[in-house]
């Protein structure tokens, strides 16, 4: 068993780069180890419409960049609902 030091995971989470770092470190671990895909479901992706301009796009850029560091071990699943009536 691998701990967290070993995925270079030695301290808090300070800011968004870390933050990327680590999801995407931790997606290739686990990809690694049976190599299949992981799926990561964000479910009521619609709220992100609350949220102002700018802080949608710091969202919408860090899960990008999460993808874009692990392609072969992710897929992200954005679940929304719309009211219908």
């Amino acid at each position: 068993m691998h701990g967290l030091k070993s995925l270079g995971i030695t301290s808090a989470i300070e800011n968004r780069k870390d933050a990327i770092n680590i999801i995407s470190a931790l997606v290739r671990f686990m990809g690694l180890e049976n190599l299949q895909r992981k799926y990561w479901m964000i479910d009521e992706f619609q709220r992100i419409d609350d949220c102002k301009e700018n802080v949608r796009k710091d969202i919408y850029g860090c899960l990008a960049s999460v993808f874009n560091k692990c392609p072969h071990h992710l897929a992200i699943i954005l679940s929304a609902s719309t009211d219908l009536t």
